[in-house]
């Protein structure tokens, strides 16, 4: 599916909140068949006011019934929602699993659009067409986009550099918030919360977290909280909505105003990568030859070879 199979009216339907078309126009990102330029220029100038809210956290500890609940409360309150749910790779097919969407049924209504993306072995847990993905649920009309992250642990940092508020999962009964103070994640989270509260040392996680959040708790500053929730039974989510709510009041906003400019410079990045593949694949066996007998020779290094072939000059 690509920009011809879309009807000649997309962009505006897209922005009348069109379901349909939003699913088509998410299909063509993750195929690739929508390029950049199409996509900056049907849907660039629209948006750019959604709150994008990402749940992150090891495996085990609830992001999916938590996130399930916390849109839920956001429906109750009459807002729009999207939710992107970043699942594993299908090692047959690349596609998703769709393990979260089970997870998201109980709460689903009219009013939320749910997509699982593919991470497509990238090891941030975000799928490369995320940011993209985002930007057009924003000009559908989203007034809060809800991101739920692979939860790999670590390598989740990437997700901080497309949302307005970070929201780091931890529960008692794993040791991950040893994990998260020894990894850096904390520095990343704009909220914590201790899921699975009820059950013992979750006092003791909390301590540990709230002390190693204390550096970034300034006068003047987001003070990191450390809530406590049990989702399953609901239970934490009103305070939970009103720190993201309280986030976004005192940072988000002005957070929202940069995420633009990152957006930019994902797509260039992108734009660099794909014509620079292209360049390779598109070298002759002659050149290719050419190339690797001066490299083994030690005539050339590889970072001569590669700017040869990204400045589409070659060796004589």
């Amino acid at each position: 599916m690509g920009l011809n199979d879309l009807p000649e009216d997309w962009v505006e339907r897209l922005k009348a909140g069109d379901r349909g078309v939003l699913s088509r126009v998410i299909t063509c990102i993750e195929n690739n068949t929508l390029n950049d330029d199409e996509l900056v220029s049907a849907v660039g100038a629209y948006g750019g006011c959604a709150q994008i809210v990402a749940f992150t956290g090891p495996p085990g500890v609830g992001k999916s019934t938590l996130t399930s609940c916390y849109i839920k409360a956001l429906r109750d309150g009459g807002s729009k929602v999207c939710v992107i749910a970043i699942d594993p790779s299908n090692h047959v097919n690349g596609g998703a699993v769709l393990g979260d969407r089970i997870r998201y049924n109980r709460n689903m209504d009219s009013g939320i659009f749910f997509r699982s993306l593919s991470t497509r072995g990238q090891l941030g847990g975000l799928s490369r067409a995320t940011a993209r993905v985002a930007n057009v649920m924003d000009a559908a009309g989203a007034d809060v986009i809800a991101i739920e992250t692979v939860g790999t642990g670590q390598v989740e940092v990437d997700v901080a550099d497309l949302a307005t508020t970070t929201v780091l999962l931890s529960s008692p009964n794993q040791g991950d918030s040893i994990q998260a103070i020894k990894a850096g994640i904390l520095d990343i989270a704009d909220i914590i919360v201790i899921n699975k509260a009820d059950i013992d040392g979750s006092e003791i996680a909390k301590q540990e977290l709230t002390k190693a959040t204390a550096h970034r708790n300034r006068v003047g500053s987001w003070q990191v909280p450390v809530l406590g929730t049990v989702a399953t039974d609901g239970i934490g989510i009103e305070e939970l909505v009103d720190a993201i709510k309280g986030h976004y009041q005192q940072e988000g906003r002005e957070r929202r105003r940069t995420l633009s400019l990152r957006w930019f410079e994902s797509l260039l990045q992108d734009a660099a990568l794909d014509l620079a593949m292209s360049k390779v694949q598109n070298l002759s066996q002659a050149q290719l030859e050419k190339y690797s007998q001066n490299f083994l020779a030690g005539e050339i290094s590889f970072a001569d070879v590669a700017a040869s072939i990204v400045s589409s000059s070659t060796i004589e």
